[in-house]
């Protein structure tokens, strides 16, 4: 038996061909005596918002140690904001290497472009820290970051109203349907005005 192995551990095998391929580990019982145990992972993708995810391979269960790729594609007017759960990233293609069963989330939020400014309006109304607002300038490296309402809002499933004003930032938000709506962003620091429509 190799050096450091004792009865009861577990190996987990790669390389193996025939029928005990990789995805397996191994029982120490006896000098002469082992089992193979498969072990398979499964990936389970959960979507907040309007997009898609796109698996590659497309479909667990994963051997251990596999690499999967996970691609997030937004809906129109909608913007990627992140995975959450068992990986945390905000880059829209991840890839990763299974070693357990992994729950991830894939989080799309309603947004909104001033072709004037470049500025990418996004408005959350579907996770748990919603209504928020962020305004990001992408040319510029401009992003106030997530910012709740500090005024009463409006929503009914369909419409929603919202408001926000400090020393700096003055937000207005009024949306009747998908093609329908309002925004008014002021940040009177950066001396940045966005007028949609």
């Amino acid at each position: 038996m190799p050096q450091g192995i004792k009865l009861g551990d577990y190996l987990y095998v790669t390389g193996l061909s025939g029928e005990y391929s990789e995805g397996h580990r191994i029982r120490v019982r006896s000098q002469d005596d082992i089992s193979l145990v498969p072990i398979f992972y499964n990936v389970n993708v959960n979507i907040m918002g309007n997009g898609s995810v796109l698996l590659n391979p497309p479909s667990g269960p994963y051997s251990p140690y596999s690499q999967v790729t996970l691609t997030a594609t937004p809906s129109p007017g909608w913007y990627f904001v992140g995975w959450s759960g068992d990986i945390n990233s905000t880059q829209n293609q991840i890839t990763f290497t299974i070693t357990k069963n992994m729950n991830i989330t894939a989080t799309f939020v309603n947004s909104f472009v001033d072709t004037r400014t470049g500025a990418v309006i996004l408005l959350d109304l579907v996770t748990p820290n919603s209504p928020r607002w962020r305004v990001i300038i992408p040319s510029r490296n401009y992003d106030t970051g997530w910012t709740p309402f500090n005024n009463p809002y409006y929503w009914n499933g369909n419409k929603f109203t919202g408001r926000y004003a400090d020393k700096r930032y003055h937000f207005e938000i009024s949306i009747e349907s998908s093609t329908r709506y309002h925004i008014v962003f002021d940040d009177k620091l950066m001396k940045i005005s966005v007028h949609i429509p």
